[in-house]
């Protein structure tokens, strides 16, 4: 019976619990305001969805593919530490942090053409949201960078390389903020 245990691994989340636990409020925090929005939406929803259709869909879909593509390139990261592939980890690193730079790059460039047409986050309860909502998210976007640039940086150089539960731990945040792109381009483009 004990060897049926110990031959069996554990399963548990990758990295750090304490991340998982900022991860958790994180989560938790954003879900608020998707709910919040939902209801104002459900208030407002001739408002919400004459101004929807100002917002560039186009636009929306290539930050999706192109932080849906940064995820996988996070998780053949974490796959090619594991094997110890260190030089392809940095490698990886690095083409996810490019997809994310792209999505950093539109959203600015999308903002900057609303704010041309005079939308502004004191515009309506829709730009509100939207200004509000995709700020605060490309603000989790750069973080996730930092982070990524900080074990990419450590994988480039490093001898012998740092933990894998740290670069899990990276990937786990970096996941939670494709989740929640997913969620709020759902909720402002699509919905």
């Amino acid at each position: 019976m004990n060897h049926s245990l110990s031959s069996r691994q554990a399963k548990v989340l990758p990295g750090n619990a304490g991340v998982w636990l900022f991860i958790f409020v994180e989560v938790t925090t954003f879900a608020l305001f998707f709910l919040t929005y939902s209801v104002v939406y459900r208030l407002n929803y001739s408002l919400f969805d004459q101004y929807k259709a100002v917002l560039h869909l186009d636009l929306g879909v290539i930050n999706t593919v192109m932080l849906l593509t940064a995820s996988l390139f996070v998780a053949l990261a974490v796959n090619k530490a594991r094997s110890q592939q260190h030089t392809r980890v940095a490698w990886h690193l690095l083409l996810a942090m490019l997809c994310g730079f792209v999505y950093i790059g539109i959203k600015f460039w999308e903002w900057q053409q609303l704010y041309s047409l005079g939308y502004t986050l004191h515009t309506n309860t829709f730009f509100s949201f939207y200004f509000f909502l995709t700020l605060f998210h490309w603000l989790h976007v750069i973080l996730a960078l930092i982070i990524l640039n900080n074990f990419r940086s450590r994988y480039q150089k490093a001898n012998p390389p740092p933990g894998l539960e740290g670069l899990q731990s990276a990937g786990s945040y970096w996941h939670m903020v494709d989740m929640l792109w997913l969620i709020l381009f759902l909720l402002i483009y699509i919905a």
